[in-house]
């Protein structure tokens, strides 16, 4: 059942209709906010709509280095498993005729 949220961003209030957990659309404008003040006062920018512009591409490069870092940290896992296994595939070869371990 969707229900009408009202959200400020930069001073204005939007009502915004939704599903999702109204505490959670609040963190979410609370991070836009806090976004957009950051790049407002670190630019000569004044337009309201070009510091959205400005804020949203902060936000997909930070959302694509967060997501680059997950897939090199998957990558880095998957590599010392490899390893790991290769190393254990290795200690029970010799001291098991079948290459397996029976307990």
């Amino acid at each position: 059942m969707s229900k009408s949220i009202p959200l400020t961003i930069q001073g204005k209030t939007y009502q915004v209709k939704t599903d999702q957990d109204p505490a959670q659309l609040q963190m979410f404008a609370d991070l836009v906010n806090k976004k957009m003040k950051e790049i407002s006062n670190s630019t000569s920018v004044q337009s309201t709509m070009d510091i959205a512009i400005l804020t949203m591409l902060n936000m997909a490069k930070d959302l694509y280095e967060s997501e680059k870092g997950k897939e090199g940290f998957k990558n880095n896992l998957e590599e010392m498993l490899d390893r790991s296994l290769e190393k254990i595939q290795k200690e029970i070869e010799p001291n098991s005729p079948q290459g397996n371990c029976d307990n």
